[in-house]
């Protein structure tokens, strides 16, 4: 991941959560709200909290939200069976929480 911002991610049968985190000097600080998917549309929330980070870069935003697609194109997939182990092996720069 280029920039210190990741997804940190709560990974269930019936919910995926999604928020951003920062972890300067090796501490972890939430930047957002968890967003539950498919309960609200967490995609579409955290653009709009990246569109507010003007300090980031736009191929960061692009990195980030192409990975929080990803995801929860692959829980929708996925959700029934995946390990948290494989899932911390396909996707290496998101925190599972």
């Amino acid at each position: 991941m280029i920039t210190s911002i990741q997804l940190k991610v709560i990974w269930r049968r019936d919910l995926l959560a999604i928020a951003l985190g920062k972890t300067p000097d090796n501490r972890e600080y939430l930047l957002t709200p968890y967003y539950f998917w498919p309960r609200t549309k967490a995609w579409d929330q955290i653009k709009l909290e990246l569109d507010t980070m003007l300090w980031l870069k736009n191929s960061e935003r692009i990195i980030l939200l192409n990975l929080a697609s990803d995801l929860i194109n692959h829980w929708q997939k996925a959700r029934d069976y995946e390990t948290l182990e494989d899932l911390k092996d396909r996707f290496d720069s998101i925190k599972f929480i």
